[in-house]
């Protein structure tokens, strides 16, 4: 349950930055904080299988930008 809801919250946080950015910036800031300690806590949290697929993609990742910039 834990993880899902730090993941509401990074997705909750990561769209307020997205009005307050045009309104308040030290709002936006702090969304941005909060965004950042949500996402660190939720990959902490997070299930094995969930941790295992995004190993998987940092790890593929750079092939993956290689095969793209060749022409």
């Amino acid at each position: 349950m834990g993880f899902i809801t730090a993941v509401i919250v990074t997705v909750t946080s990561a769209l307020l930055y997205e009005h307050f950015q045009r309104t308040s910036m030290e709002i936006a800031v702090g969304c941005v904080v909060v965004t950042l300690i949500s996402l660190t806590v939720a990959i902490v949290i997070a299930p094995w299988q969930i941790q295992g697929l995004l190993l998987l993609g940092v790890l593929l990742s750079p092939a993956l930008v290689k095969s793209d910039s060749l022409p």
